[in-house]
């Protein structure tokens, strides 16, 4: 009787701590299984559209409208990035075009965009020269090759560099089926190629007044909900500019002297 007691006493404690190590197991196999579906990166990220664009000489707004999987459980919030923007426009011009003319584009009253614009069509003694040097060091010019036309081509100027949204990007998590997410990023460039390019905010007010390509490009900055793991993906889009015209998404306004 005394033998049966304690064999039944030995079978309960058997089992119960069987359950005690089966509970402990799925909670650690749950917690690993939530961490892994809670650290996965974003998937085929892409700027899908570059939205409701305000340019001025002191500042630049624009949205990006950014596309991705998020195969996690829960939301993946990007508030941080590295992107550069850039125009492209023929009427860019070289940085050699704009040191060659510093009294006219910074000291000279009368430096009107008209006037500026008159000038592309007459390059400079200083141009003219360098141009020449250029072509006798490489054995090709006979007298006969014509300088080089700044407007000839499209050049890309630097406009600045962004570093985090207004407004983040929020992407609604899709673990099972993927689908393919947007989300509405605002962002803001203060003084426009003030720093970055030759020419400073001459030359951005110079390309304000035509048609010209934004270019966006660079990589966004993230961090896994649960285990703080940061991620980086590249982004790249372009949008054409219409200034002085309206869109349903693209508005563009440049400020007249």
């Amino acid at each position: 009787m005394y033998s049966g007691d304690r064999g039944h006493r030995l079978c309960g404690r058997v089992t119960a701590f069987t359950i005690l190590g089966s509970v402990i197991t799925l909670l650690i196999a749950a917690i690993v299984a939530i961490c892994i579906l809670c650290s996965k990166p974003l998937i085929d990220v892409h700027i899908k559209n570059i939205r409701n664009v305000l340019a001025s000489e002191a500042e630049m707004m624009l949205d990006l409208h950014v596309h991705a999987i998020n195969p996690n459980i829960i939301a993946v919030q990007v508030s941080d990035l590295d992107v550069n923007i850039f125009a492209k426009s023929k009427h860019v011009g070289t940085g050699e075009f704009w040191r060659s003319r510093p009294q006219i584009t910074r000291k000279d009253n009368r430096a009107t965009p008209d006037r500026i614009d008159t000038l592309w069509r007459k390059p400079s003694a200083i141009s003219a020269r360098a141009s020449n040097t250029v072509h006798q060091l490489d054995g090709v010019d006979e007298g006969t090759d014509p300088i080089d036309d700044p407007t000839a081509d499209s050049q890309t100027m630097l406009l600045g560099q962004i570093f985090d949204f207004d407004s983040p990007l929020i992407f609604d998590p899709s673990p099972f089926r993927h689908h393919s997410l947007g989300s509405v990023g605002e962002v803001r460039l203060s003084r426009p190629g003030n720093s970055t390019a030759q020419g400073g905010s001459e030359r951005w007010e110079h390309v304000l007044k035509y048609d010209f390509e934004l270019i966006v490009r660079g990589v966004i900055r993230y961090s896994s909900p649960i285990t703080s793991k940061v991620h980086s993906t590249k982004i790249e889009g372009s949008r054409l500019i219409h200034p002085g015209e309206g869109t349903d998404d693209v508005i563009t306004r440049s400020r007249q002297r």
